[in-house]
């Protein structure tokens, strides 16, 4: 069995914790102390329990900026990121003597002069000889699945859809979020040990984290230094275990979809995290005294109206209502789930003065006076419209028509109010609610976009996404080596830049599950995201950028 990039990083964890040592004797534990930045522990906490770093040998886990004190005879494993403050950090520790014997570990590659201070501060403390080993370790980015990773958890807001899109934003900021996200994704091929295809969308960051990402790949295989796409099994990342077909990497902007990230979600996973934040594979349920109590349940009324008019609104099926009454409906949701619903009807719909009214027609248009009057809803219910500010700018840039709106392929789905009878029943949820709640096939745009990339088809993906190889010698052969290409990928890892979604993820999983069951060679797809966006989350992001555009 192929092992997934969940197990890869994962077997890198463990020969850090086991010192990096070449030889393991599995009847013989070594006792360490494991101190580690907040990205650090965002990336072990999905991987590792506490029962399991004991098992591994380590008796205490702490945070480098916290107090921490002497505790001599151990050695100390540092994870970390190679930022100032962290080293800084730890060139205190050197001096105060901590620890007897210091063992470096950063996720991210530490530069050289960085090296040089960090020698420098050893040599003034009288610790050079202590520090046993310094590796940069090349796990910079967060497994939750075995086809599922982000890049940030804490600090996410540097990578944010927000920190790429807002009024003041310039250059010399983007060019950090974009080397952040290379950084991310190199470390992701070096432990997969491939060199992948990649394909981008033109004209924005996705294509800017392309072409840095080919260029870092480039360099590496020149570099005869490196090994990280020949290692030998012994080296941590098992490369001879890997098929020989290369990946695809297919580099999306989250712009090509902003109605997904904000759907009310039926996939359990992401139900929990838009109703009960799920963060890194754990929820926190909060109850007050007085729930607690009376054994109360926190109602989400109207989930199942949300999820069904959205699928309908996407689907382009012709609604049972007009959508300003749903809106306008008391006891019906809260007022940000009727923001999600109409910014959805937004972005998939066109709004003219003939175009019949939300729900009298085909259910994906509107007239002026149907949107004046859905607006005025949203402002009754207390609703923040800075989102739909941004909305409106953000068309006008794109340039899009009345006739202009998404294709989610036409998936509808009926409900029988499942969710009421979910949260209400319990376990007398009929079996006739479970059947009828199955969805017909629904590519999301994201899924329709991997699945002509993959299978080769000469549609406007093709066309509009650009094709670079690092294995070539010339960058500009790419397009002659595009146009011989026709075997379809097998494996593809997607990439949203500006944060994906749990309700993206489920639909390429279902996806990927189909090609397996009817292609001879199952077909891979690994998702990832520079965050995970719940879409309350996504919702404050808009409602960030619509507060900055002059009324």
């Amino acid at each position: 069995m192929v092992a997934t990039l969940r197990d890869k990083q994962l077997a890198s964890l463990h020969n850090m914790i086991q010192l990096n040592s070449s030889v393991s004797n599995s009847n013989e534990t070594v006792f360490s102390i494991l101190v580690y930045d907040r990205h650090g522990q965002d990336i072990i906490a999905p991987l590792l329990s506490v029962k399991q770093l004991r098992q591994l040998g380590v008796t205490l886990h702490l945070l480098l900026h916290s107090e921490r004190g002497e505790v001599p005879d151990v050695p100390a494993i540092y994870f970390c990121q190679a930022t100032e403050a962290n080293l800084t950090r730890i060139a205190q520790d050197f001096s105060a003597g901590l620890y007897t014997s210091y063992y470096l570990n950063f996720s991210t590659p530490i530069s050289r002069h960085k090296m040089e201070d960090l020698a420098q501060a050893a040599m003034l403390a009288g610790v050079q000889a202590d520090i046993k080993r310094v590796y940069d370790q090349f796990v910079n980015f967060i497994s939750l699945e075995e086809d599922l990773f982000t890049l940030r958890h804490q600090g996410a807001d540097a990578l944010s859809f927000y920190s790429l899109h807002r009024r003041d934003v310039q250059d010399s900021d983007i060019d950090p979020i974009i080397d952040a996200v290379v950084d991310g994704l190199f470390s992701v091929f070096v432990n997969l040990g491939q060199v992948p295809i990649i394909r981008s969308q033109r004209n924005n960051a996705a294509q800017a984290v392309a072409e840095r990402l080919d260029r870092k790949l480039r360099d590496s295989l020149r570099d005869t230094r490196n090994t990280f796409f020949n290692a030998t099994p012994s080296q941590g990342f098992q490369a001879g275990h890997l098929n020989f077909h290369r990946p695809l990497l297919v580099l999306v902007d989250r712009t090509t979809d902003l109605a997904t990230p904000l759907h009310h979600p039926w996939t359990y996973q992401a139900l929990c995290h838009d109703l009960l934040s799920l963060s890194l594979n754990r929820v926190t349920l909060h109850l007050s005294d007085q729930m607690a109590k009376q054994g109360a349940k926190p109602k989400y009324g109207g989930l199942d109206v949300f999820f069904e008019t959205e699928e309908k609104i996407m689907g382009r099926t012709t609604l049972e209502k007009p959508l300003t009454e749903l809106l306008s409906e008391d006891g019906c949701g809260s007022a940000s789930d009727k923001l999600r619903l109409f910014l959805i009807h937004y972005l998939c719909s066109g709004s003219s003065s003939s175009a019949n009214s939300a729900g009298a027609g085909s259910g994906n248009s509107s007239s002026e006076a149907d949107m004046a009057a859905m607006l005025e809803a949203l402002q009754a219910a207390g609703a923040d419209l800075n989102p739909v500010n941004y909305m409106k700018q953000w068309r006008n840039i794109m340039k899009l028509s009345s006739s202009v709106s998404l294709d989610y392929g036409g998936g509808v789905a009926k409900t029988v109010s499942m969710f009421s009878k979910l949260l209400n029943q319990g376990s007398a949820l009929v079996v006739e609610g479970v059947k009828n709640f199955v969805l017909k096939e629904n590519k999301l745009p994201v899924t329709r976009v991997v699945d002509n990339l993959m299978e080769l088809r000469s549609c406007e993906e093709d066309k509009n996404y650009c094709y670079l190889d690092p294995k070539l010698l010339r960058p500009q052969d790419a397009s002659s080596a595009a146009a011989r290409a026709r075997t379809p990928f097998q494996d593809c890892i997607v990439f949203v830049v500006g944060g994906g979604c749990y309700t993206e993820y489920a639909n390429l999983r279902a996806y990927a599950g189909r090609k397996a069951s009817a292609a001879p060679v199952p077909r891979r797809v690994i998702y990832g995201c520079s965050e995970l966006l719940s879409p309350e989350g996504f919702l404050s992001q808009l409602s960030k950028l619509g507060a900055e555009i002059p009324s």
